[in-house]
C-alpha cells in the first residue's frame, strides 16, 4: 500500500493493518478499484451533507455522541462484517477496510 503524501506519516489503514494483526482482529483491506466504488456508492445512496472528517448524512440526523462510549459502542452492534472509510480529503481517502466482526471496532480503535 502506498503512503498519497508524506512517507513518514502513518494512515489510519496502516495503523489498522498493524493494530489488527497485533490484536487478532480479521479485516480485509479492499484494493483502491474496489474502495472508491464502495466509496461513491455510499455517497451517491447516502448523499451526506460533509464528507470531511467525520461525514454527516443529513443536517436533521438523529446523532450520538461516542464521547462517553467511543470504544465501546460497537459492542452492541450485530457479530458482521462493517466497512469503514475515512475522511475524503485525507490520506485513505481511497480506502474500505471490512473488520469482520463489528463488535470488535472500538477494540480497534482504542488501540
Amino acid at each position: 500500500m502506498s503512503n498519497l503524501y508524506n512517507k513518514d506519516e502513518k494512515s489510519n489503514t496502516q495503523e489498522l493493518i498493524y493494530v489488527s494483526s497485533e490484536l487478532g482482529v480479521d479485516i480485509v483491506v479492499l484494493n483502491r478499484l474496489e474502495s472508491e466504488q464502495y466509496i461513491n456508492k455510499v455517497i451517491e445512496m447516502h448523499r451526506p451533507f460533509k464528507i470531511t472528517g467525520h461525514l454527516q448524512l443529513d443536517v436533521d440526523s438523529l446523532t450520538l455522541s461516542l464521547e462517553e462510549n467511543e470504544y465501546s459502542y460497537s459492542e452492541h452492534l450485530k457479530s458482521e462484517p462493517t466497512y469503514i472509510f475515512f475522511d475524503q480529503d485525507g490520506l485513505d481517502r481511497r480506502s474500505v477496510v471490512i473488520v469482520k466482526d463489528a463488535k470488535l471496532v472500538g477494540k480497534l480503535m482504542e488501540n
